[in-house]
């Protein structure tokens, strides 16, 4: 299971941020119970609700199932790729054997989807490293499409190569209506942090 090619650079240095003491907030924001410990709001009904956007073989998927442990969380991963959304399902199931924790309450629920098969959700967080690859202008139009998805108090947190456009796409995303900041740079890729304007804090 799992990828022969491995992880991918910009993938890894996401990973080593949401693992950093300058990144922890992302996944650190969610108790145990799935309350958001910078919000006053009660704890909500349904789980918080994640998104892998462009998930490949689910790396950032497992991470976040991994990270989430104890929390309320239903983790969604979207590919174009139907052999994608397979290998990530397989691989969501395959740790899930290993870790003995299928279906098990406490562990967040995960799956993989096309994106004509994705449930109609409002997300809690939003992880991705976008592929550049099909275009700038058809990048920024399919990261606005997932972040017009992000609840009010949300955050999505995108790694993008700087030589691709990072900039530039953290500028259009501001024009757009975003709150972007860039959180780190490391080997030629921007970690960009957006929120909608209502949560600017």
């Amino acid at each position: 299971m799992f990828s022969s090619s491995g992880i991918d650079k910009g993938t890894a240095i996401l990973l080593s941020y949401l693992h950093s003491e300058r990144g922890a907030h992302v996944y650190g924001k969610f108790t145990a119970d799935g309350v958001d410990t910078d919000s006053s709001e009660s704890a909500p009904d349904e789980p918080i609700n994640v998104l892998d956007l462009g998930c490949g073989w689910g790396v950032i998927t497992l991470d976040a199932m991994l990270s989430l442990v104890g929390v309320a969380a239903k983790i969604s991963a979207v590919d174009v790729n139907q052999h994608a959304v397979q290998l990530s399902n397989l691989n969501v199931a395959e740790v899930q054997k290993q870790a003995g924790v299928a279906n098990q309450p406490g562990f967040p629920d995960a799956k993989a989807y096309l994106p004509q098969e994705l449930p109609t959700l409002e997300y809690d967080l939003v992880l991705s490293n976008p592929p550049i690859r099909i275009g700038k202008t058809a990048t920024i139009d399919l990261l606005v499409e997932y972040l017009d998805r992000l609840k009010s108090s949300g955050m999505a947190v995108f790694v993008i190569q700087k030589n691709l456009g990072a900039d530039s796409i953290a500028k259009v995303l501001s024009e757009r209506g975003f709150v972007v900041e860039k959180r780190a740079s490391s080997k030629g890729f921007r970690i960009l942090e957006v929120k909608k304007v209502g949560d600017a804090t």
